[in-house]
C-alpha cells in the first residue's frame, strides 16, 4: 500500500477515484517526521518558527553544510552554502504556508518544519 499525502483541496470540480487502484490511498493526515542524524555534537536551532520575516538558523559544529528550503510541493525554493555559525533567511516574499528546512553535510540530513504566516 502506498499513501499520497494531500496538503492541499484538490480543486472544485476535481475528483479522484482510487477505485482499481488498490495499492494507494489518499490522506490529509500529513505528519512531517524530522530526522536529525546529525552527530551528538552539532546543534541546530531554527527561530523565531513560525515567522513572516526573517528565520535564524544557529548552527554548531557543522562545517560544509548546505541549507534548503522546499515548499510543500517539494520545489526547491532557497538554498545556500553554509558559511557562519549563524544564518539569517529573509523568507518575506515567500507566500504564506508550510515549508520544509533541510540542513545536508555530507551523509547527514535534519530536516525541520517552518511555517511562514
Amino acid at each position: 500500500m502506498h499513501e499520497v499525502c494531500v496538503w492541499e483541496s484538490f480543486p472544485s470540480g476535481v475528483q479522484v477515484v482510487t477505485a482499481g487502484s488498490p495499492n494507494v490511498q489518499f490522506t490529509t493526515d500529513c505528519a512531517v517526521t524530522v530526522l536529525n542524524t546529525f552527530k551528538l555534537n552539532s546543534t541546530i536551532d531554527i527561530y523565531p518558527n513560525p515567522s513572516d520575516d526573517i528565520i535564524n538558523i544557529d548552527i554548531e559544529g557543522l562545517n560544509n553544510a548546505i541549507i534548503e528550503i522546499y515548499n510543500v510541493s517539494g520545489r526547491l525554493v532557497f538554498s545556500k552554502a553554509l558559511n557562519s555559525k549563524v544564518v539569517r533567511i529573509d523568507i518575506s516574499g515567500f507566500p504564506m504556508g508550510v515549508y520544509l528546512l533541510k540542513v545536508r553535510q555530507a551523509d547527514s540530513v535534519y530536516v525541520e518544519k517552518v511555517v511562514v504566516k
